[in-house]
């Protein structure tokens, strides 16, 4: 509203009034606590603010300088052509141009009396069009518009940031759009939508409000944070002017500068509508749809009219339509005017302006629309739609009140995603009439645009509405010229059945859906929109339906039976709720009762439906009321509506609606067909929270109404197309550039390509630290065409791979590659990617739809070459829904598939050549499928397009080196006569190999000038003339090639000397190599002319070593020898030597007879003596060999880097030591029973026995295993025994009875005794052996303790077998503890017969679990379990130390399986397993690829080991075990490692002959013992032994492992981690190292036990580890297809996957667990036959190797 005052006071009027508005406001600033008003305002904001469906709110800030510049009083001609007035006639300002007696657009009007005719009576795409001819400026003559449309203030660009000049602002400035805001209106308690600012229009009645009053007046603040008003409970600023209103509308002020503190409590501030610091020029739109009804009545036989009112300023113009029923244009002061529907009038200013029919009959005649009139409103069951135009273009009063109580329609509406859920906004949409096809009823075009229906226009015949995607992806679907939301009963009304939703204006880089096929149903005044039942599976698209369920005030309560019994007013209180219900066993009852064969629905479409029925226990009721309180958003509660009736909203109904019993019911269907029904449940509580069984109650719904819509799920596939880049070893290769061409800008030929002339890629990408990378890159979209993929550039190593590679991406497919031919290095993998979001519903496991949980994909193919014709191979693979990687709460990122059968490879198909692509369609449901209920069969339709695709181009680089020749000649006397010509050319023969095999081809080579040419090997051999000072450079050689440079060129005197040099060292004239990645390997051959014939005499040098001790007590020195290498520049050992204590030594002298640089390097050598710390040093000499011509001899220079050598001490090197403990005395086969059977017995095959050793001296150590089972009648052995100290050590050893129907076992028990002494710092044990006082002869016997049983086969008893468990309990233990054990039997279901000290008791099982307590000394027996079960048994009590953790087997029907479990003492405990979990992560965080996993870390990983394939390294026993639990000698463990060697490492290292007294060359282990010596990576024992047959310790092993690694004397400080490892110890920095790498972990204790033997389980989990392997135990193969173990079939043992891994060769491919990567096992390999591998390895030498380690 605006007040103009006589121009001679107005400027002082202004200023006063300015100053005064600001002085209190300032000093309120000053003094108030902001955080204090925060909180008021904070406590002042309105909670029930609400945001209807189907109203759409957009606001708009305007300005006309800058948008953070105040909209101050600024003359009408300096705001002319500037920001949002700049080109427009309508003008945002607060002094309009003035003409005395003219209705000029941008001048007050003076009044409340709006200025009419500004815009047209009809809209125009959807927005207001100025009229012509209006006064706008200060011209009266020249200053008139021309038709203009408003649009650029009310559509959703934004006119920002424009350039200024001069602080100047140009160009389209001075706006900013808000779309789609919410939170404005509230609900008053007559059923009205309102919103009022002002405290003027507040109704003080307490009961109805009234026409023009309103409920209360709210300051409305819009947070452009949240994108919605925040409505508070008071009103705020004053009118500038004289109309005293008190409450204005400026959405843009901060509530701060409105409101202030008085005494504490919040209260409006004195600021008033002119001040600076409020924003004016904005402006809003409203849209709603609406039907008429009841004759424009809100209910039916009521007295309540629809109305639309509104009152404020400035400009207002209401639309219905596209018509204007009400024009309140101008700058005027509060205008009002009201619609009323049930008569059609229309007043302004309380002033009667004409009808709706008056209004709208010129474009909706009667003769027309016969239809559309009723007298003069509109008429009954017809839908429209109002759009409200507002404007504030002043600089004084904003007001703004409405309210409305029109009819909601529901929006049938769509919404848009990607394969990743994401909304895609800016897609258009167009909805045509169609009717079917009857020339063509294949799927894809069985409908067709029907012409009659709908638009008429030219080139958009049969039209009916258009629709574009916001920022959520949601559209909804309205008529062209008025913009109004489609309905489905109009669209019936006009007798469509069929219609086609077309994607008009897609996105770029998206694959759409041309046409999507929906059809209308209709029963009575009820109407569906539903999918077309073909082609939605086919399209992705999916139409669920949404329900809008309308209640009148009054509603009848029922009983579960549905007769009425009572009634309840909702005005009155209480709540109204519905939940959908579905029957838990199919069809058959008509409606839900107390029967618990219904259950309540929650989840949604996207993460799955679930069914909750009654809980055991549990009434029917108290389930609905508990999954209504657990699932809010499916507890669906009514709400007051605009039309003083009760509505809900029921969003995404599962199933079909027609399977609703309301629907059966009201529809003339079989209520016995009931599927589904949606429940109504009054409560007396005010929310749910607050419902019991009590005060709730069923309610009838007869009397409901309903409307239905529905939304349109749409899925839309981005374009992705996957690179990624491996060298010729298949590891990745990062930092590839990769660029994508359009197939135009290319020249491509079948070797090469080039660029066309100013042709740019069309998108790059690099690979990253996985080698992969995907199109498009950050920003770009992947559009549809035709393409060449290629690569651009490669790291310094690497050639460049030349195949361009065609893509395709179409709708059709998505993205296809072509892979060429093959020899191109170029692969394309295809998967199916993910299942588009929309039809996640039929995939998840969900009690409601399965349909797509099992799908089978079939390979197709077709030759390479531009339009392939794809063709189905005929190879398929059944894929199921994998159940564990699926979350619900991200259900788009984790549904994925797995192969039902994990014999298949991959879930991905793979080619060399040509296109490759795959073919989707239903797994057959079989009649055994438990699901095939909850599945709709779809026979053969191709689902393909359900699904994203992935594909994935590989491209291989050769990784290269270089290799440099050059030849010098010197010549030193050039007066001699029989020197050679320095300028002549020299032969230099180069070999070259790879692989093994000669190179026979033309290689690359360039000059020294760099000139390219090529050189033609002939059987790998070429030979070059070199000049003097010419080098021949080959710079691509592949990596791994073997080279060999000899100078081949006879000289004619031998003054001539010649002297090789490669990569600066001295060589052999036959210089030899291996080219690595990247490496340049220089060999420069030099002939040196001397006119003398030979050197006097060779030089030679010599160096000595000293070894030092830090001082310490008397055992400091340690008394056995240490060594010393001497290593040439290759790092192989040339010399060493051994000193005895602290003492000195001398290397042999070095003799030199060549000229040139020599580099050697002296280090000590680790000898793995405990206690021993090693100097780690290392010198470095390099000796420098001249020829001094004078005196015809050899000189050397001796230089040691860091002036390291001391003339009289020599090298020192300083060791710490101390004496270790005595070293464990291990004692095998001391152990062993052989079990036998009297005369007579029957058959004891199938008979286990179970046996136990006990210790009878406290705290004697105990062997591997404690009990042992043996099968029939057999041998086993409790392991071997490690003694620590001297001392005796007494063990009892017996048969356990297994209570057993008829069999009878032999009581005896054996003393073993041990007696442990030192000598010569070594433990050393004897042995003897008793039964009672006799002595027992053990060796005798055959090395074995005998027991012998009787056994009577009792088949009636054979059905069924029992379980013993016997608990055991040490000293210091209370004997009334209960301990706890968990017992899990395969099959077991149920209550079992048991006694438990012979007490009879019984034990149940539920899904195979039970849980038991027993007390130390007692023993349960459990009878009548299944025949040949699986039983897992642990002891889950913790705070003790047991002799175990767990107990596995197999039952046997007629027999007992025995468990004994010993706690020995409390206390912390340790726990014997090592702990493997978790395996080593991957690096670089990405889930590893198709290559050869990932490196376990740290520098370089593992080169030396084949980590790419996964074969078994370990076997089985005789007695078929593979004792898990074992030792492992260090000759295994050193074949393990020796055979898993890279054969090029095993090749460079191989070595028959070592240094160790006890290896000779005729053993088995000899080969790989010399081989993994000559690496470094073991070493003997300082007396010169290795020990083979010895148990290899903790320490040991992590030295091995470590050593395959970085270089462990840089490895990182130890921490002090571990009890029993202080720091110093020989072993430290291989811990380090190892743990470092991920390869060890210590024991629950904090100890790392380095001297303790490791088990064959510790063992191989540690060389999985170093091998990068990571098994896991649900993703191995099936039993029947692995190699299975009877001491390893514990699936819940720790080591169960690692003994897996480690004897079953197999294929594999890598997979994500969260976060984690694994193995999937895909398929079994055929073992290696590793005794035919070594033999020929060892080419038949001395050494016959060959034999097979267990």
């Amino acid at each position: 509203m605006k007040h103009h005052y006589p121009v001679r006071a107005l400027s002082l009027l202004c200023a006063l009034a300015i100053f005064m508005s600001l002085l209190p406001a300032t000093l309120a600033a000053d003094t108030e606590d902001d955080a204090a008003l925060t909180a008021a305002l904070n406590a002042a904001v309105v909670p029930n603010a609400v945001s209807p469906s189907g109203i759409q709110l957009n606001l708009f800030d305007y300005w006309v300088s800058s948008e953070a510049a105040a909209d101050t009083d600024t003359p009408y001609s300096a705001v002319n052509a500037t920001g949002i007035n700049k080109d427009h006639y309508l003008k945002f300002n607060n002094r309009g141009p003035t003409q005395t007696g003219v209705n000029n657009i941008n001048q007050w009007t003076g009044s409340r009396t709006p200025l009419s005719g500004i815009v047209k009576d009809r809209l125009s795409g959807g927005y207001p069009v100025l009229t012509s001819d209006k006064a706008y400026g200060t011209d009266r003559t020249t200053d008139t518009t021309t038709e203009q449309s408003l649009a650029y203030l009310f559509d959703q660009s934004q006119q920002i940031d424009a350039a200024a000049e001069g602080g100047t602002p140009t160009g389209t400035i001075g706006k900013k759009t808000y779309w789609d805001v919410d939170g404005l209106l509230q609900i008053d308690r007559d059923g009205y939508y309102y919103y009022n600012a002002s405290n003027n229009n507040v109704s003080t009645s307490n009961s109805t409000i009234g026409a023009g009053k309103y409920q209360s007046a709210n300051y409305a603040y819009f947070d452009k944070q949240t994108n919605a008003f925040t409505l508070y409970n008071k009103w705020a600023v004053t009118s500038n002017g004289n109309s005293g209103i008190k409450g204005q509308f400026f959405p843009f002020t901060d509530p701060k500068a409105v409101f202030t503190l008085n005494n504490g409590a919040l209260t409006q501030s004195s600021i008033q509508s002119n001040n600076p610091s409020v924003s004016h020029y904005f402006g809003m739109t409203m849209t709603t749809r609406f039907v008429q009804r009841y004759g424009g009545m809100t209910t039916k036989g009521g007295n309540n009219a629809m109305t639309f009112q509104f009152a404020g300023d400035d400009d207002v113009w209401i639309f219905i339509d596209g018509i204007l029923v009400a024009d309140l244009g101008g700058i005027h002061d509060q205008a009002t005017t009201t619609i009323d529907f049930s008569d059609g009038k229309i007043t302004i200013n309380g002033n009667e302006a004409g009808t709706l029919k008056e209004k709208m009959s010129k474009y909706y005649s009667e003769e027309k629309y016969p239809n559309f009139w009723r007298g003069d409103t509109l008429s009954d069951d017809t839908y429209h739609t109002l759009k409200l135009f507002f404007l504030e273009r002043g600089g004084y009063d904003s007001n703004l009140a409405m309210k409305f109580n029109l009819a909601h329609v529901p929006e049938t509406e769509g919404i848009k995603v990607d394969q990743f859920g994401n909304p895609l906004s800016g897609v258009t949409f167009d909805l045509y009439a169609a009717k079917e096809n009857d020339t063509n009823s294949s799927l894809s075009e069985r409908y067709i645009i029907d012409e009659s229906k709908g638009s008429q226009e030219e080139g958009e015949r049969g039209l009916l509405a258009s629709g574009i995607t916001n920022s959520s992806g949601r559209f909804v679907l309205a008529e062209g010229e008025t913009s109004a939301a489609i309905s489905l009963n109009e669209l019936k009304n006009q007798g469509i059945n069929y219609l086609i939703l077309r994607e008009s204006g897609s996105r770029k880089g998206y694959r759409r859906e041309s046409n999507i096929y929906l059809k209308l149903t209709q029963h009575g005044t009820d109407i569906l929109l539903l999918n077309d039942e073909d082609n939605h599976w086919t399209t992705g698209t999916y139409a669920m339906p949404k329900e809008t369920v309308y209640s009148g005030p009054s509603i009848k309560l029922c009983n579960p039976a549905g007769v009425v019994t009572d009634t309840a007013d909702l005005s009155r209180g209480g709540t109204l709720f519905a939940v959908i219900m579905h029957r838990l066993d199919g069809v058959g009852e008509t409606q839900p009762n107390s029967s618990n064969r219904w259950g309540v629905v929650t989840g949604n479409p996207l993460s799955g439906w679930t069914v909750n029925g009654v809980t055991e226990g549990g009434s029917y009721l108290e389930s609905v009321l508990n999954a209504a309180k657990q699932h809010p958003d499916n507890c669906f509660v009514f709400k007051l509506a605009s039309n003083g009736s009760y509505m809900t909203e029921l969003n995404n109904c599962p199933g079909d609606i027609r399977s609703y019993y309301f629907w059966l019911r009201d529809h003339g269907g079989n209520t016995v067909d009931t599927a589904y029904a949606i429940t109504y449940y009054y409560t007396t509580a005010e929310t749910i929270a607050g419902a019991t069984v009590d005060n709730t109650h069923w309610v009838d719904d007869t009397d409901f109404e309903r409307q239905f819509a529905a939304t349109i799920y749409i899925p839309n596939v981005k374009h992705y197309l996957n690179v990624q880049k491996l060298d010729d070893n298949n590891d990745p290769v990062n930092g590839v550039t990769f660029a994508l061409y359009k197939q135009d800008d290319l020249l491509v030929t079948d070797t090469t390509w080039s660029v066309i002339e100013s042709a740019t890629p069309y998108d790059t990408v690099t690979t990253g630290t996985d080698g992969k990378a995907t199109f498009p890159s950050e920003g770009q979209v992947l559009a549809e065409g035709k393409y060449y993929l290629v690569e651009d550039r490669a790291p310094v190593g690497y050639k460049v791979n030349a195949t361009a590679v065609p893509i395709l991406v179409d709708d059709e497919h998505g993205v296809m590659a072509d892979a060429g031919t093959d020899d191109d290095g170029v692969a394309v993998t295809v998967a199916e990617g993910h299942l588009v979001p929309t039809m996640t519903p039929f995939a998840t496991v969900d009690d409601i739809d399965r349909t797509l949980t099992n799908i089978t994909t079939t390979r197709m193919e077709a030759e390479s070459g531009w339009d392939p014709t794809l063709a189905k191979t005929g190879q398929t693979v059944n894929l199921k829904l994998d159940t564990e990687s699926f979350k619900k709460d991200h259900p788009v990122q984790t549904l994925r598939y797995i192969p039902v059968n994990t014999e298949n490879k991959s879930l991905s198909w793979r080619t060399e050549t040509g296109w490759l692509w795959f073919h989707i369609e239903q797994t057959p449901i079989a009649d055994s499928d438990p699901d095939k209920n909850l599945k709709t069969n779809l026979g053969n339709r191709d689902l393909t397009r359900l699904f994203t695709g992935e594909t994935t181009v590989t491209v291989t680089d050769q990784r290269i080196g270089s290799l440099a020749v050059t030849k010098n000649v010197v010549v030193v006397d050039d007066t001699s006569s029989d020197r050679l010509d320095p300028d002549a050319a020299y032969r230099v023969t180069v070999t070259l190999a790879l692989d093994g095999k000669p190179i026979n081809d033309a290689v690359a080579c360039e000059d020294s000038a760099h000139e390219l040419q090529s050189i033609l090997f002939d059987n790998g051999e070429a030979v070059l003339s070199l000049n003097a000072g010419q080098t021949i450079t080959f710079p691509d050689l592949p990596a791994g090639t073997a080279w060999t440079v000899e100078e081949t060129e006879t000289l004619s005197s031998d003054r001539w000397r010649t002297a090789v040099t490669v990569n600066g060292q001295s060589s052999p004239l036959t210089a030899s190599g291996t080219i690595a990645r990247a490496d340049r390997d220089s060999v420069v051959i030099t002939n040196r002319y001397a006119h003398y014939d030979e050197y006097t005499a060779a030089v030679t040098e010599q160096f000595k070593v000293a070894k030092i001790y830090t001082a310490g007590g008397e055992h400091s020195i340690y008394p056995g020898r240490v060594s010393f290498v001497l290593k040439d520049a290759n790092g192989s050992a040339i010399q060493t030597i051994f000193v005895d204590g602290k003492a000195s030594a001398e290397f042999d002298a070095l003799r030199f007879d060549h000229t040139g640089t020599y580099t050697y390097t002296a280090e000590e050598v680790n000898g793995l003596v405990d206690g021993m710390y090693y100097d780690p040093t290392v010198y470095t000499v390099d000796i420098t060999v001249t020829e001094n011509d004078a005196e015809h001899r050899l000189d050397a220079a001796v230089t040691w880097r860091d002036n390291a050598y001391d003339a009289e001490k020599g090298l020192t090197f300083t060791n710490t030591y101390t004496e270790p403990d005595p070293e464990g005395a291990v004692v095998e086969n001391a152990l062993n029973v052989l079990k036998q059977y009297a005369a007579g017995s029957s058959d004891p095959a199938h008979v286990t026995t179970l046996f136990q050793i006990e210790a009878v001296t406290e705290n004697a150590p105990m062997p591997n295993e404690t009990q042992i089972h043996i099968l029939g009648a057999h041998s086993a052995s409790f392991g071997s025994l490690v003694f620590d100290a001297e001392g005796t050590y007494i063990y009892r050893v017996s048969e356990v009875d297994p209570q057993q129907s008829g069999l009878q076992i032999d009581p005896t028990v054996y003393t073993v005794t041990f007696v442990v002494t030192k000598a010569d710092g070594k433990l050393t044990a004897a042995v003897s052996y008793a039964i009672g006082e006799t002595e027992y002869l053990y060796s005798e016997a055959g090395n074995v303790l005998t027991f012998t049983n009787a056994f009577e086969n009792k088949a009636e008893e054979l059905k069924h077998a029992s379980l013993s468990l016997t608990k055991a309990i040490g000293e210091g233990i209370d004997a009334d503890t209960l301990f706890d054990f968990r017992i899990e039997v395969n099959g077991a279901s149920g209550s079992y017969d048991a006694t438990q000290n012979g007490t009879a008791s019984s034990v149940t099982f539920t899904d195979g679990k039970a849980t038991v307590q027993l007390k130390g000394g007692e023993t349960l027996l459990i009878k009548g379990l299944p025949d040949a079960a699986l039983y897992t048994i642990q002891e889950t009590t913790t705070g003790y130390t047991v002799a175990k953790a767990g107990d596995t087997g197999t039952l046997s029907g007629g027999q007992t399986a025995t468990a004994h479990f010993t706690n020995t003492k409390s206390g912390s405990g340790e726990n014997p397993k090592p702990n493997p979990e978790p395996a080593p992560e991957p690096g670089g965080g990405d889930v590893p690829g198709p290559g050869p996993g990932p490196n376990p870390g740290g520098n370089g990983g593992t080169p030396a080991l084949n980590r790419r394939d996964h074969y078994a390294y370990i076997i089985g026993y005789p007695d078929g075990d593979v004792h898990p639990q074992g030792n492992i000698t260090r000759a295994e463990v050193a074949t393990i490692f020796f055979r898993l060697l890279r054969d090029p490492v095993r090749t460079q290292y191989w070595s028959q002959t070592n240094g160790y007294s006890d290896v000779p060359g005729n053993k088995w282990y000899n080969n790989a013992i010399s081989t993994l010596s000559n690496m470094g990576i073991i070493c003997g024992y300082p007396d010169g032994t290795f020990r083979p047959d010895a148990p290899i310790t903790r320490a040991e092993l992590t030295k091995i492992a470590a050593g395959f690694f970085s270089d462990p004397r840089v490895a990182a400080t130890y921490d002090g981690r571990f009890s029993d490892v202080h720091g110093a110890e020989w072993y430290i920095s291989y811990l380090m190292t190892a743990l470092e790498e991920g390869l060890i972990e210590g024991y629950p204790d904090g100890s790392f036990r380095p001297n303790r033997p490791i088990t064959r389980a510790e063992t191989c989990t540690i060389v999985n580890r170093t091998l990068g392997r990571k098994p896991e135990k649900d993703h191995l193969l099936p039993e029947s297809d692995m190699i299975n173990w009877p001491d390893n079939i514990n699936r819940n043992i720790w080591y169960y996957a690692q003994m897996q891994e480690a004897t079953n060769s197999h294929d594999y491919r890598w997979i994500s667990i969260g976060s984690e990567a694994c193995e999937q096992w895909t398929a079994k390999l055929i073992e290696r036959d590793w005794a035919a591998l070594e033999r020929t390895w060892s080419h038949a030498n001395s050494a016959p190797g060959g034999e097979v380690m267990q």
